[in-house]
């Protein structure tokens, strides 16, 4: 189930930085190495083609487990597989509308229960569930 949520604003242009293995960091199972690998990037984000009240933009969410996840990506590329390997999820899978986010705003911008699910459909595939999600969040804001 696909799904919006987010009031999100950017653009593709952010260059992407860092280059250490997020799986790595995720085998340690330590939230602050976590968050700091997050706070470091910026990630890209499909734009739903939603606009909320206040006039951000809806990032692209899915229901794993029973609880909204947000879709993000490392880089264009990695949104150009996704978007080839799930095309009826687009209307032109070669013209991906999306923006760039801060990690550290991905993360404090979740709501409660939310997931993050970085690079699906590719080798890079990582999941952050919302439980793991929340001790990230609390590295955060101390």
């Amino acid at each position: 189930m696909a799904g919006t949520w987010g009031n999100w604003q950017g653009s593709w242009e952010r260059p992407m930085s860092g280059e250490e293995d997020l799986a790595e960091v995720l085998e340690e199972e330590d939230a602050a190495a976590i968050a700091r690998w997050l706070a470091a990037r910026d990630f890209w984000l499909v734009d739903d083609g939603l606009e909320n009240d206040e006039g951000g933009t809806a990032a692209l969410v899915l229901d794993v487990e029973g609880s909204p996840v947000v879709v993000v990506f490392t880089s264009e590329k990695h949104v150009s597989a996704y978007a080839q390997e799930k095309p009826e999820m687009f209307d032109d899978p070669q013209n991906i509308p999306g923006f760039v986010v801060e990690g550290r705003n991905v993360i404090l911008n979740l709501p409660e229960g939310g997931g993050v699910l970085i690079d699906p459909a590719t080798d890079d595939e990582q999941y952050l569930p919302p439980e793991l999600v929340t001790k990230i969040r609390a590295e955060m804001v101390d």
